[in-house]
């Protein structure tokens, strides 16, 4: 009897254990996953109109055809990406 109850309290320890780490590894992959999210979308919010043609990837619509006045009004052009 006095076997059953150590091999029972074993048991128990190895679930615990078990359930202790499948919960660490949940918590890490959930605050890696929206870590990386933040981070590849930093760049995009970041980014200002007057210095988008500097920034690989992101180009304006009709860009040469935009004037100086034109270009400092956000409202007046879209930004277009390279995404997929």
């Amino acid at each position: 009897m006095n076997h059953f109850i150590s091999v029972l309290n074993r048991i128990l320890k190895d679930r615990l254990l078990l359930r202790r780490w499948r919960r660490t590894v949940t918590i890490l992959a959930s605050v890696v996953v929206f870590v990386t999210t933040y981070m590849l979308i930093l760049p995009a919010i970041s980014v200002e109109k007057e210095n988008v043609e500097s920034v690989s990837g992101i180009y304006l619509e009709d860009a040469a055809v935009i004037d100086q006045n034109q270009y400092n009004d956000p409202a007046s052009y879209e930004v277009i990406t390279d995404a997929p």
